[in-house]
């Protein structure tokens, strides 16, 4: 195991800054790689369907603020899965990096073990925590 706490700090989070780059144009280098997997973008644009799908069903679109809860989500996605399921069950998250850190916020104490390689937020939202991190190969 590695602990990821030795050595200098400045080194430390120029090292994770650059493990960490995600999120396309607006990484950290957007030229180290040719195709991102890390955010969900399509190089190619919005379809022309897309495009005309959504000019069609604007009048749809809500005009009130989404319940920050998710309550009609997530009974919806009980009832889909036809489970004796409660929707305090289910986790509701804009991607998974704001779920990852709302779980670090919650259960995440003192020392932390990460699977090695992996996405880098988990180690980010251990790290933010104040979180002692093993990394397991």
């Amino acid at each position: 195991m590695i602990d990821s706490n030795a050595g200098n700090g400045n080194d430390q989070k120029i090292a994770i800054a650059n493990a960490c780059s995600h999120g396309g144009v607006h990484s950290v280098n957007p030229n180290l790689v040719k195709i991102d997997f890390s955010s969900n973008v399509n190089p190619l644009g919005i379809s022309k369907k897309v495009i005309h799908s959504l000019q069609k069903n604007a009048g749809l679109i809500s005009s009130t603020y989404p319940d920050p809860e998710c309550k009609d989500l997530r009974k919806k996605l009980c009832d889909y899965l036809g489970k004796d399921l409660d929707p305090e069950w289910i986790t509701v998250g804009n991607g998974a990096t704001e779920i990852i850190h709302n779980f670090a916020r919650t259960f995440v104490r003192n020392k932390v073990v990460i699977p090695a390689p992996t996405f880098c937020e988990y180690e980010l939202a251990s790290k933010r925590m104040g979180a002692n991190i093993l990394f397991a190969p």
